[in-house]
């Protein structure tokens, strides 16, 4: 009898313990899914931040040329209105 009781004691902490440990293992794979959620995030935030910079220098390069245009126009209309001041004299 006793030794049918203790087997049978035995038996549920032993399945207890699986559960446990199962209970435990579906909880760390849980939190690996959401650290791999959160990585996924911030690269794809990275990723986004890196477009916008890469788009606010496209940006800025084109104003500066747009500058360098109209500086280079602005001396060439100075040069003619010289020369034609000089012709004039």
């Amino acid at each position: 009898m006793r030794r049918k009781e203790r087997k049978e004691e035995k038996d549920k902490q032993r399945t207890r313990r699986r559960e446990r440990e199962g209970d435990k293992e579906r909880r760390e794979s849980k939190k690996r899914e959401r650290e791999k959620e959160k990585d996924k995030k911030k690269k794809r935030r990275r990723e986004r931040e890196d477009e916008k910079e890469k788009k606010r220098k496209r940006r800025r390069e084109k104003e500066e040329e747009k500058k360098k245009r109209r500086e280079r126009e602005e001396d060439k209309e100075k040069k003619r209105k010289r020369k034609k001041e000089r012709e004039g004299e």
